[in-house]
């Protein structure tokens, strides 16, 4: 075997470390991939909390506004961790903001000022909400 076949041999097996050492770079992703995730959660979390005061205060966005950016929260809460205890946590929060955003409908639908698909939507997302914690509850039981 020719020198530059023996080098390229060596560079395709990976016996030859470019730049960081590889438990170095696998450290670096981690806590890269940590930030970002931590910073995803808050963003979502910003989001959602500045819409629901809005709403709250009658400033109306669309309640499937609130249920999207609660979803995205919900979404990168339990991409952030795997353990079943957070899992859980983040379903039952999410499914309390649309218990919360249904209550809040139903309120104002009694003044007169939400119309009927409004309500419904907000039955629908929280029902969708309690379906998720209940099916997540039922996977850590097992068969």
């Amino acid at each position: 075997m020719t020198g530059w076949k023996i080098a390229l041999a060596v560079l395709g097996l990976g016996l030859v470390p470019l730049g960081l050492p590889r438990a170095e770079q696998d450290h670096e992703q981690a806590n890269t991939l940590e930030r970002l995730a931590k910073q995803r959660v808050e963003a979502a979390r910003k989001t959602y909390e500045v819409l629901w005061s809005n709403y709250r205060d009658g400033f109306r966005v669309s309640n499937d506004t609130l249920y999207r950016w609660s979803k995205r929260w919900l979404a990168a809460e339990r991409d952030r961790s795997k353990k079943p205890a957070d899992q859980t946590a983040a379903l039952l929060a999410h499914r309390n903001r649309m218990a919360d955003l249904e209550r809040l409908i139903r309120n104002v639908r009694r003044v007169g000022q939400a119309t009927v698909d409004e309500l419904s939507a907000a039955e629908y997302y929280k029902t969708e909400a309690e379906v998720w914690l209940l099916q997540a509850d039922a996977a850590k039981k097992g068969p």
